[in-house]
């Protein structure tokens, strides 16, 4: 659960870089290998979600404490997809602009 957390400050972090880099016309490599760590770290999260639920299903004999836990892990792959979600977003803003300047 840590490591989503330490996941999700250092997506954010490349988010960040993202969005720094379209802004100030880097070159689309640079964009590009932020797109491909955003889409790591949700691959990476969706691996983690679906570890700690099957732990969660299978160590926790309390049913709230499964539905507290259940939400908390549905809630942080979704962060991890609004991050992805928004990643394409950019990709395909840098797409089209690189066919329009074309």
């Amino acid at each position: 659960m840590v490591q989503d957390l330490v996941s999700i400050d250092s997506c954010s972090l490349r988010i960040s870089q993202l969005v720094d880099s379209i802004t100030h016309n880097s070159p689309f490599v640079e964009s590009r290998r932020l797109i491909i760590a955003i889409n790591h770290f949700r691959d990476n999260a969706t691996k983690n979600c679906a570890a700690n639920m099957r732990e969660l299903f299978t160590n926790e004999k309390d049913p709230i404490e499964i539905i507290r836990w259940k939400e908390v892990l549905i809630n942080i792959s979704e962060v991890f997809s609004t991050f992805e979600h928004f990643a394409d977003i950019c990709e395909e803003y840098l797409l089209k602009k690189g066919w329009i300047l074309r």
